[in-house]
């Protein structure tokens, strides 16, 4: 995954909280609940082998914030949790690309369904974001000022 990868989640986890969601407290409670520490939860990718919690806090977190529950999508879910955030095309793209995931009746592992789920929303980017009212003027006022300082 290169830099410029937008971590659907961690993004989230990490940064907002919309309308809907308070994402940082879902996140420090599925951490406790599962075990899990931040870093292991960032280091998710640097192992072939997923750690066992880190797929169910992604479980836990996706049923949290109202995305997946039972190992199923919850219709418009995505849409509302993350519609704010990032372009109509983007919650287009993923509720055409990722919604068409279902859980395997025979997986013993009750957690990957959430891995799946994630793998799948984690290939949105930053260009899938949505510009914050103003964001475009702040930006340019900082290249005014570099050029001028």
């Amino acid at each position: 995954m290169d830099q410029w990868t937008f971590v659907t989640f961690l993004f989230v986890i990490n940064v907002y909280r919309t309308a809907f969601v308070e994402a940082g407290k879902i996140k420090d409670m599925c951490l406790e609940q599962v075990g899990l520490t931040p870093e292991e939860l960032r280091a998710r990718h640097q192992t072939e082998i997923p750690n066992p919690n880190v797929k169910c806090f992604l479980k836990c977190f996706l049923e949290n914030i109202g995305v997946i529950a039972g190992n199923k999508i919850i219709p418009g879910g995505f849409a509302k949790v993350l519609g704010p955030l990032v372009t109509d095309e983007a919650v287009e793209r993923m509720e055409t690309e990722c919604h068409v995931v279902e859980a395997d009746p025979n997986e013993e592992d009750p957690c990957e369904f959430a891995w799946l789920m994630s793998s799948c929303y984690e290939r949105l980017t930053l260009s899938d974001l949505r510009q914050q009212p103003g964001a475009e003027r702040r930006r340019t006022k900082k290249r005014r000022r570099r050029r001028t300082g």
